[in-house]
């Protein structure tokens, strides 16, 4: 999404007014941190219109609302691609709950963000027990903020190298749980927070390794629960299309985090990229689809 041309006399000079009333308009404006993705300013023209060789106007600038408004939830968030997807939305200026199962571990790391001047929050969240989802849901439907954008990141991977011949369907269950359930269990409890306020993201983290198209051997239960979540991505993205809230899965590629290993290509930057992306997606971005690197990608 290109920023929006910058508006006259922004960075330049001011144009003269033809009243004194006030006049506001919303332009990008670079931060030291976070670029064009910063949140757009509001800059406030005040005053009588200055004849020719008069004094410029005063400008005072302040955080837009819009912007501001925006909430995240991110799920798994404690450390690698879910950390970083924090850390990159807060960037933002996009206020942000990190989520995890271990609250000593989630609360150290969101205090981490915030020592670095970011918004961040912290709830505990196990998207395998109804219980802590529900208590999340109420802790944020009590807020006024709400959430407007659901990354569904946490996920485990228990048959790393097992054959799907061996796999024992305790394994699957497990896998399906946090994988699939979760996240289903998440969307169904947020998307109607999101239908009232007419704004949603919703980015499924999903896999290459849930691809039909490329899909091979072992590790069937993770195999099975990342084409289950693409499955959700579909469903629910037509079953919204039409209320502003766009559905989307991703593929963060191999990345070193406790899951992948140290080995892989990519950093746990890399991997957030396209999460990123589809969390901040304008009004007229895709939906229903499957991406990586910012790019459609077959199922």
């Amino acid at each position: 999404m290109g920023a929006p041309p910058t508006p006259a006399g922004v960075g330049g000079a001011l144009p003269a007014l033809q009243d004194r009333s006030l006049h506001r308009t919303r332009v990008r404006h670079r931060f030291a941190r976070g670029g064009m993705g910063s949140p757009p300013l509001l800059v406030t023209w005040a005053g009588r219109a200055p004849r020719a060789g008069g004094e410029p106007f005063q400008v005072d600038a302040m955080p837009a609302r819009t912007p501001a408004q925006r909430s995240a939830l991110v799920t798994g968030a404690n450390r690698g691609i879910g950390f970083e997807i924090c850390r990159q939305l807060a960037v933002r200026g996009i206020r942000t709950l990190l989520t995890a199962r271990d609250e000593r571990k989630g609360r150290l790391v969101a205090e981490r963000l915030r020592r670095e001047g970011l918004d961040v929050r912290f709830h505990q969240l196990d998207v395998t027990d109804e219980g802590s989802i529900r208590r999340l849901v109420d802790f944020v439907g009590s807020d006024p903020g709400g959430v407007d954008i659901l990354v569904n990141n946490a996920a485990v991977y228990l048959d790393d190298g097992i054959a799907g011949l061996e796999v024992d369907l305790d394994t699957v269950r497990r896998t399906v749980e946090a994988n699939v359930y979760g996240p289903l269990r998440l969307c169904q409890a947020l998307i109607p927070l999101m239908r009232r306020r007419g704004y949603g993201r919703i980015v499924n983290v999903s896999s290459g390794s849930g691809q039909l198209s490329g899909m091979g051997g072992g590790s069937l239960a993770y195999r099975l629960s990342k084409a289950a979540l693409n499955v959700i991505t579909r469903v629910l993205a037509d079953e919204v299309r039409g209320t502003g809230i766009l559905v989307n899965s991703m593929c963060p590629g191999w990345v070193r985090t406790e899951m992948g290993g140290r080995h892989a290509p990519r950093s746990p930057e890399q991997g957030a990229d396209t999460a990123v992306y589809l969390a901040t997606l304008g009004e007229r971005g895709p939906t229903g689809g499957f991406f990586r690197d910012r790019k459609p990608i077959p199922w």
